[in-house]
C-alpha cells in the first residue's frame, strides 16, 4: 500500500491491484499521528467497516471480526448495445489496426500443437526478428502470423541477439487450421 493525497483527504493506493482506502489522521494530546478508516460501525463488534466497489457489488467488511456484507448495484451501461453504433465501432478499430501493422521479423513454422480440445493451435515458429521488437515481446502480446493475428503464449526462446535481428522460437496461439503447413515460411 502507498500513501496518497487527493486534496485535503489522505488514502492508501495499492499499484497491483488499485485497492484505496480513505484514512484520517487524528492526533491526540501529546501523541503520533494515527491513521484510522473513516467507515461506518460493525453490527457484530463495534469495529471500524470498510467498504470497496468492485464493478456492480459493493462489499463491507470488518477487519476485526470478518463480518461482510455484498450489494448489487446495476451497472449505469445497459447491454447489449445496439448493433449499429458497435457495428461502427469494431469496424474503426479494425482500420487504426490495420494502419498501425508493423513489420518486425519473419518466421518459419516448425511444429503445431493442438490446445484445448482443438479450439486452438499453439504453433512454435522459428524467427528473426528486430532487437527492439524482440525484446519487448511478452506474453499476450497480439502478432500477424501468415495474415492472421496470434497470440504469444511465451517470450522468445533461445535468442541470439548479434546485431539488430534477433533468431530464436517463438510460440503463439492462433486459430486452428488457418497457418499454412509446417515448414513453410512468411
Amino acid at each position: 500500500m502507498v500513501p496518497n493525497k487527493r486534496g485535503a483527504s489522505l488514502f492508501f493506493y495499492c499499484p497491483k491491484c488499485g485497492f484505496k482506502e480513505d484514512v484520517s489522521a487524528v492526533v491526540e494530546p501529546g501523541m503520533r499521528p494515527a491513521l484510522r478508516p473513516i467507515e461506518a460501525r460493525c453490527p457484530r463488534c463495534g469495529g471500524a467497516l470498510t467498504v470497496r466497489r468492485s464493478h456492480n457489488l459493493t462489499f463491507t467488511y470488518c477487519r476485526n471480526c470478518g463480518y461482510i456484507t455484498a450489494t448489487y448495484s446495476p451497472p449505469a451501461v445497459r447491454l447489449p448495445v445496439e448493433r449499429r453504433p458497435l457495428m461502427s465501432w469494431l469496424k474503426n478499430a479494425v482500420d487504426r489496426a490495420a494502419q498501425n501493422k508493423v513489420e518486425i521479423g519473419s518466421g518459419e513454422l516448425v511444429d503445431v500443437e493442438p490446445e484445448g480440445g482443438g479450439d486452438v493451435d499453439v504453433l512454435t515458429l522459428r524467427v528473426s526478428i528486430q532487437r527492439d521488437y524482440a525484446e519487448s515481446l511478452r506474453p499476450l502480446d497480439s502478432v500477424f502470423y501468415a495474415d492472421e493475428l496470434t497470440i504469444v503464449k511465451d517470450e522468445l526462446k533461445a535468442k541470439d541477439c548479434s546485431g539488430e535481428v534477433c533468431h530464436g522460437y517463438l510460440r503463439v496461439a492462433a486459430k486452428p487450421r488457418r497457418h499454412p503447413p509446417p515448414g513453410s515460411s512468411t
